[in-house]
């Protein structure tokens, strides 16, 4: 099996500053969402995806693109992401930008469960974990292979690529 990286999404490719800076083109999709809510579903969908990905900074999901190539490594979602009603459209794009995702987790309420529990079906050795939150499930194994960011700061950075490159490649 590939290199795996669990990537959460908030936190990891966006930090505070991409909703402050995306918040006045929110507002008129907002407004542009209501109209075609009535009008057109079709439109409104791609509108509402469109909306949704300025919650995602490029920079970042370069940088992770970078590295899933650099260490052919695969994605599992364990963001909460997920959940949305349109996921699926989201997940799409995602993987129509460059990301390998290739599978969820099941449990997103305790990603450590879900995690290991991945990691036991798919018989997964070399990971990593992206995150900026530490769950109750995540063991000391776990925390081994977490990369944690910091939603606060800047997300994920050049920094934590270097770091990730180096953990994916430290059993090769």
């Amino acid at each position: 099996m590939d290199n795996i990286i669990f990537l959460d999404i908030d936190g990891v490719l966006n930090d505070i500053n991409t909703f402050i800076n995306n918040k006045n083109i929110k507002d008129v999709y907002n407004k542009v969402l209501n109209y075609y809510k009535n009008n057109n579903y079709l439109k409104y969908l791609k509108l509402l995806i469109d909306k949704v990905m300025l919650d995602i900074d490029y920079e970042k999901l370069e940088l992770l693109k970078y590295v899933a190539n650099s260490t052919n490594a695969k994605i599992v979602i364990t963001s909460s992401w997920k959940c949305l009603d349109h996921y699926s459209l989201i997940e799409e794009r995602l993987i129509n930008i460059g990301l390998p995702i290739i599978d969820t987790i099941e449990n997103i309420y305790d990603r450590g469960v879900g995690i290991k529990q991945y990691l036991i079906e798919h018989n997964i050795k070399n990971y990593v974990i992206l995150d900026d939150s530490i769950f109750p499930g995540y063991d000391e194994e776990l925390k081994y292979h977490l990369v944690l960011t910091n939603y606060y700061v800047d997300g994920y950075n050049n920094e934590l690529a270097d770091y990730t490159l180096h953990k994916l490649n430290l059993k090769k």
